[in-house]
């Protein structure tokens, strides 16, 4: 059994910015992902500090202004406490995996540079490595190094791939001229392929599936199986489930066959411990107190009871009047009618009729008489002698006797249950009472036409009266209530637990484990929700997989090409940590490819990380400089201008657009006269 971690987030610290930094002009590296920020600089061996990039504001709460300090209520990364409070407006920069929102991306730099300490006057001066998505759009680079020159007046700043950085860092084989990059990213999963030393754009592609996508499946299975918990699986737990108990099968429809067997199901299932209260069911009365509270309970109970006593008692009287009126019609002869009218009341013979009206009677008289409080006619003798035996074996042997009055009591529930499960089965359509129902309709329909409706008439037909309708034999008897409350009754004056158990919602005599029921099974949704990876469909998006992807990115190219490629499949962002990602990888390589020939799959050492290492990496290498754009360049070379570099998109500048020019010719002007 395992357990949420549910971990707090701590806001971050403001770090220290010494004189040392702001000399050597420091570079500072910021990995700005989709999920998280990584921020550090460059002569630390790790981030300074990660957190989600993000920012939350309490929706309708307005920014006061007081003697012209203006109340900051919003909160960045790990200033956020509760990420699941629905009072929170959660906005991110990112729109799929491109900036596009940079009033909150200004927001997140003001965050990042007050926690690095740097206090210089208007202006930040360090080099920046920034990471950014794959094919990033110009009008987007230049959105974002008009917010870094124009408002922080940075020196100079240096864009690259984030999974290009990770390759960089890792550096999986020495020739690093040809390879095939997977990353899987939070919001979208990218096939790169570098071919000779650079990205080829033209060939890679994106799938608009990652990490997020994976979540909200997981949470979207795991509340419609527990709808019970369904506001305690938060996607922050579906994160931590999908991190530590999910895997990629190597042979999906394998495994999720094993999942039918009963004895793989129990030792393969992860159970997940929700939290929960403990309830103590101790008493802090007295039991006189006690006593009291359950006699006060009677009384209400008896209460409730004499009111459904009195209208059940005018629907009965209103039926024996109906039934003593057939009775009239069979007196006078009439026996047409008395047919017809014997079949709405639900009987077949007089005799049925005259016991209909007999108990009728009785038990008219035995309502009233409770009513009134007094003593009720006497009962059959079979009747009498039950209650004299089982009030006998109260005062001989109380165990037994309560164990006896429970067992009636769930011998009457099963009963009423099993006849309400059969009156829901004739509502549907395939099963197997409503089935046999409309096939008994279809029968009688398919009979020639008589002149004369005489259905009913014989005992044959009752039969199959009962059959057709849905209502027949569903419905709980007065008799049977009047047990019913009677066992209940007794239980509850002779035993103090049936009462916290129907409190507790529970079967009475049942065990009911309240931790068992704050459990999740975590099952088949181990490998199902990582094999959307795979198979995206199985959510409706209407993509091909990483596989499929993979193969489509090869067949672009020449044979001698593939086999180059394929050489060094390289594995990196968040999703990549998934267990048996690479064995699944280099199974489906293996389907793919041509007999005998050779591939290699290569994970990063950490995926997550290794984008802001291999960032740091460039930004202490000597090419750093002429990798970097500055003020000077981006002034003067144009829109979303790029310094390229190993680790960076190919720069395609912006075409020109030229004013349109009429094809028609200016109209003659007459000479003067």
């Amino acid at each position: 059994i395992y357990a949420f971690n549910d971990e707090k987030t701590t806001p971050d610290p403001v770090l220290e910015y010494t004189p040392k930094l702001n000399q050597d002009k420091t570079p500072l590296i910021i990995d700005n992902g989709g999920y998280q920020c990584r921020v550090g600089w460059a002569t630390n061996e790790k981030p300074a500090f990660i957190f989600k990039n993000i920012t939350a504001k309490q929706r309708g709460k307005k920014v006061r202004i007081f003697l012209f300090q203006q109340d900051n209520e919003v909160q960045i990364g790990n200033d956020i406490s509760n990420i699941e409070v629905v009072r929170w407006n959660i906005r991110t920069q990112f729109d799929r995996n491109i900036v596009s929102m940079y009033d909150v991306q200004e927001q997140i730099y003001d965050y990042i540079f007050t926690h690095l300490g740097i206090n210089t006057e208007s202006k930040v001066d360090h080099p920046i490595v920034l990471t950014e998505a794959p094919c990033n759009p110009n009008i987007s680079r230049q959105q974002m190094s008009e917010l870094l020159f124009e408002c922080y007046h940075i020196p100079q700043v240096t864009y690259g791939v984030d999974s290009m950085f990770s390759f960089y860092y890792n550096q999986p084989v020495k020739d690093m001229s040809n390879a095939v990059i997977i990353d899987c990213g939070y919001q979208t999963t990218h096939l790169l392929p570098v071919y000779n030393h650079k990205l080829h754009a033209c060939n890679a592609r994106r799938l608009n599936f990652g990490g997020i996508h994976l979540d909200t499946f997981m949470q979207r299975l795991l509340q419609l199986k527990y709808p019970g918990h369904f506001t305690s699986i938060t996607l922050s737990r579906c994160e931590g489930l999908l991190r530590d108990h999910c895997y990629l099968a190597t042979d999906y429809l394998s495994e999720l066959s094993q999942w039918t067997s009963t004895e793989y199901y129990t030792e393969n299932v992860h159970k997940i411990q929700l939290p929960y209260v403990t309830v103590s069911f101790r008493s802090q009365l007295t039991a006189e107190q006690q006593k009291e509270r359950r006699l006060q309970q009677i009384k209400r109970l008896k209460e409730v009871n004499q009111k459904r006593r009195l209208e059940k008692l005018k629907s009965d009287e209103d039926q024996l009047k109906e039934m003593i009126s057939v009775q009239e019609m069979m007196l006078d002869g009439d026996k047409q009618n008395f047919t017809k009218a014997l079949y709405n009341v639900g009987l077949k013979t007089a005799e049925e009729l005259q016991d209909a009206i007999n108990k009728l009677t009785i038990g008219i008289q035995r309502a009233r008489a409770k009513i009134l409080g007094v003593e009720p006619p006497p009962e059959e003798p079979e009747e009498l002698e039950e209650e004299k035996v089982l009030e006998d074996r109260r005062k001989n042997d109380f165990l037994g006797w309560l164990t006896e009055v429970r067992n009636k009591r769930q011998k009457i529930l099963s009963s009423r249950n099993l006849r309400r499960k059969k009156k829901a089965d004739m509502a549907k359509r395939r099963t197997y009472a409503s089935q046999q129902r409309m096939k008994i309709i279809t029968q009688l329909a398919q009979k020639s036409s008589k002149k004369e409706d005489t259905f009913g008439q014989n005992d044959a037909d009752w039969e199959v009266y009962k059959e057709i309708n849905p209502e027949m034999g569903t419905s709980d008897s007065e008799a049977e209530d009047e047990k019913l409350e009677e066992l209940e009754n007794m239980l509850r004056e002779h035993d103090p637990e049936f009462q916290r158990e129907l409190d507790f919602g529970g079967v009475p005599g049942s065990d009911f484990n309240l931790a068992e029921y704050h459990q999740l099974h975590l099952a088949v949704e181990k490998i199902r929700v990582p094999e959307l990876l795979f198979q995206p469909s199985m959510v409706g998006i209407e993509q091909a997989g990483i596989s499929e992807t993979l193969d489509y990115v090869l067949k672009k190219y020449q044979p001698d090409d593939q086999n180059k490629l394929v050489q060094c499949v390289f594995l990196t962002g968040g999703n990549a940590n998934l267990p048996l990602f690479k064995e699944r990888l280099e199974k489906d390589l293996l389907e793919m490819r041509p007999f005998q020939s050779t591939f290699h799959v290569y994970k990063a050492e950490n995926p997550s990380l290794d984008g802001w290492l291999g960032a740091r990496k460039l930004a202490l290498s000597p090419s750093f400089q002429s990798s970097c754009i500055t003020r000077q360049q981006y002034d003067e070379m144009g829109e979303g201008y790029l310094t390229e570099h190993f680790t960076s998109n190919q720069y395609f500048p912006t075409p020109i657009t030229l004013p349109k020019i009429s094809s028609t010719p200016p109209a003659a002007t007459l000479p003067p006269s």
